[in-house]
């Protein structure tokens, strides 16, 4: 006999027909608020110079699963216990993932920015490097100190990739300098703030590493919690239902 075709009511409302868009709505506001986050942190500067924007893309699988999920129900006509694993133990294994290689990264490059000397083996340094070069070519160009003033700038840029790098980070974070704070050659500043490499280290230790530390907790805690839902609900959906 196939369990498909027969309604499971409660009063006139079919629950069965209506568990694969209530579940399928109910994924999606579970996933929004940690997806946000996430969607966050892959955005900012410096998450995307040393991660790349593979992160921020790979944020929207947890959602294409959700999709999938809902087409396995559909498929269904009722609970699919395939469509929940794929939900929500798909989606929190994709996000803790991405999560947890964000934690990773920011605790390592945080500690390496954070380090008082710029050591000649680091991409710190070679960051450094960049930034000596911009304020030579700065001073040498233009009265005012604004780097983009320079007339050659456009060529100069696009032969030194850091330098959009540190443009951003004086834009977002209000910082000067690389390894020793300095006057600001991208934006004009009155006074000299901190170094933009104690700086991103501050963001990436701090709000990065928190908000990654929340995401991770939340995506274990619901792979966790789903495990469990189907080890102790299973049996007893399959005796209302048949084989889901």
């Amino acid at each position: 006999r196939d369990s498909r075709l027969e309604p499971y009511p409660l009063g006139n409302v079919d629950v069965l027909k209506l568990f694969p868009p209530m579940f399928t709505f109910w994924c999606l506001l579970l996933f929004a608020a940690p997806m946000l986050k996430m969607l966050s942190i892959t955005s900012d500067v410096s998450i995307k110079f040393w991660l790349g924007v593979g992160p921020m893309l790979l944020c929207v699988v947890p959602w294409v699963l959700i999709g999938i999920g809902a087409l396995l129900h559909k498929a269904r006509r009722g609970p699919c216990k395939w469509a929940i694993v794929v939900s929500l133990i798909g989606g929190g294994a994709c996000l803790g993932g991405i999560s947890d290689v964000v934690l990773k990264q920011a605790i390592r490059t945080g500690y390496l920015l954070g380090a008082r000397d710029c050591e000649k083996n680091t991409e710190k340094y070679e960051i450094e490097k960049a930034w000596q070069a911009a304020n030579h070519y700065a001073s040498s160009c233009t009265d005012s100190g604004i780097i983009s003033r320079c007339p050659t700038y456009r060529e100069k840029l696009a032969q030194n990739p850091y330098w959009r790098y540190l443009r951003e980070v004086e834009l977002a974070y209000g910082c000067g300098g690389w390894c020793q704070p300095a006057k600001s050659l991208w934006f004009h500043r009155r006074d000299v703030g901190d170094s933009c490499s104690s700086v991103v280290s501050e963001v990436l230790l701090g709000n990065m590493q928190r908000l990654s530390s929340q995401v991770f907790t939340f995506c274990l805690s619901l792979i966790a919690g789903t495990g469990l839902f189907l080890i102790m609900l299973g049996p007893s959906i399959r005796k209302r239902v048949g084989n889901w």
